[in-house]
């Protein structure tokens, strides 16, 4: 039985980073039929290496890669700085022109350098500086102390509330864009999914706003004008009733829907009809 190095297949959010790579049956076609194999030289040079994506890859006893290997083995797992999968290596094979050909896995034996593998981390982000409300979605979101989400403080923000953002990390490369994960200040990050996000800016909301204030479901709630930055009063909306909304906006750290003109509802006074 061939022997085929089969990895974990790194899975992003929004879709997959395919690498085109031979898959074992042809790269064992191309080095069993060759007449002359390759001179290379060994050096033992020890590093970690990012993973693509494959369906396995031949695995060989030598670093000529001529000697294909028979037994199932398992990768030696390592974690990248970013929180991201890896693979450990202990040897390369280098050709006349100083040219990486093989990497060699402790227990495993040799893969070739065309393998799903990358040197530097390919999987980047940036972090985007932006001020506005997220709204937790049905479910608590646990707090992080870093963007990729992989050091939990323990701790949760609850179902349902609202809090102040000030950055958020992007997607990694690869994905389907929108962002990764939230800021809620002094490195306190919690997973985009569930999120509603609301930025300081406008923002368009097609809806219908129904008064629902959750405390008190039978009490009416209030209705604002936008005076100079601040929220002012100036009237009462009946329980239950119902308003086209047009936008919504972030005032004092508050979520506030328009219903025309200068007339605004605060948000977590009621719901949304048609979710979005």
């Amino acid at each position: 039985m061939r022997k085929s190095l089969v990895f974990g297949v790194l899975f992003l959010s929004a879709g997959v980073l395919a690498t085109a790579v031979p898959t074992a049956a042809s790269a064992a076609t191309a080095t069993t039929t060759a007449t002359t194999a390759q001179k290379v030289t060994i050096q033992s040079k020890s590093g970690k290496l990012y993973l693509g994506f494959n369906d396995g890859i031949a695995v060989y006893k030598n670093p000529e890669l001529t000697q294909l290997d028979h037994d199932y083995a398992t990768l030696p797992a390592a974690t990248m700085p970013d929180g991201t999968p890896g693979v450990a290596y202990d040897q390369i094979a280098v050709d006349a022109s100083g040219k990486t050909t093989a990497y060699h896995f402790a227990g495993q034996g040799w893969a070739s350098a065309r393998g799903p593998f990358y040197t530097s981390n390919p999987f980047t982000f940036t972090i985007k500086n932006e001020n506005g409300v997220a709204v937790v979605g049905a479910k608590a979101a646990t707090i992080y102390t870093d963007a990729a989400l992989t050091k939990s403080t323990g701790r949760n923000v609850r179902a349902g509330s609202s809090w102040q953002y000030f950055s958020y990390r992007q997607q990694l490369q690869g994905q389907i864009g929108g962002a990764y994960s939230y800021n809620l200040g002094g490195n306190q990050w919690i997973s985009a999914n569930g999120l509603k996000i609301y930025p300081n800016s406008s923002r368009d909301n097609n809806n219908t706003f129904i008064v629902n204030y959750p405390a008190h479901p039978t009490w009416s709630v209030a209705k604002y004008q936008l005076v100079n930055g601040t929220m002012k009063p100036i009237g009462l909306l009946p329980a239950k009733s119902q308003w086209k909304t047009f936008r919504d906006q972030v005032v004092g750290g508050k979520v506030y829907h328009n219903l025309g003109g200068n007339q605004w509802v605060l948000a977590s006074t009621g719901t949304l009809k048609n979710n979005y």
